[in-house]
């Protein structure tokens, strides 16, 4: 039996595979689009360094106000060696973010001003900073406000 070119097997016979097309390459079309990725790169990697940069740089406020939440319940009850703790803590950390030139020689008013100048909120408690610490009977009554103003001034005073 002769097979007809117009038959359906015929026809059949003569339909070719489909050709697929080449795999769609993953690498960019145009330099362009590689001068995009690696200007993009770069910008991640110098957000991530800054970033790197700015939290070393600030690791002194994390661990003075860890050590000022282990303070707290001290100064709550109005101790006085929680208030000679606290001035020492704040001190430290006054060191830690200004030169030693403009921190290490402050007393007394001059200390409270200077943490007033930069960013704290110590005026209502000058007696307690500026003479109390020291003084082995210490008294002050508001224990709650002088550890929120030491918080404060460590988490928001500028350098």
């Amino acid at each position: 039996m002769a097979v007809d070119d117009d038959s359906l097997i015929g026809l059949l016979g003569q339909v070719q595979d489909i050709v697929e097309p080449a795999p769609v390459s993953m690498w960019p079309a145009t330099p362009a689009w590689t001068v995009l990725a690696l200007v993009v790169l770069a910008l991640l990697g110098y957000a991530a360094r800054a970033c790197l940069r700015r939290r070393r740089a600030t690791a002194y406020r994390r661990a003075a106000l860890a050590e000022l939440k282990a303070l707290q319940p001290a100064l709550e009850r109005a101790d006085a060696q929680a208030l000679a703790g606290l001035d020492v803590l704040i001190r430290r950390t006054a060191l830690a973010a200004f030169p030693r030139r403009d921190v290490a020689s402050l007393t007394g008013a001059e200390w409270v001003a200077f943490l007033d100048r930069t960013g704290g909120r110590f005026e209502a408690f000058a007696g307690a900073l500026a003479v109390d610490p020291y003084s082995p009977s210490a008294h002050y009554s508001n224990g709650p406000a002088l550890a929120g103003a030491a918080r404060h001034w460590i988490a928001h005073h500028h350098a």
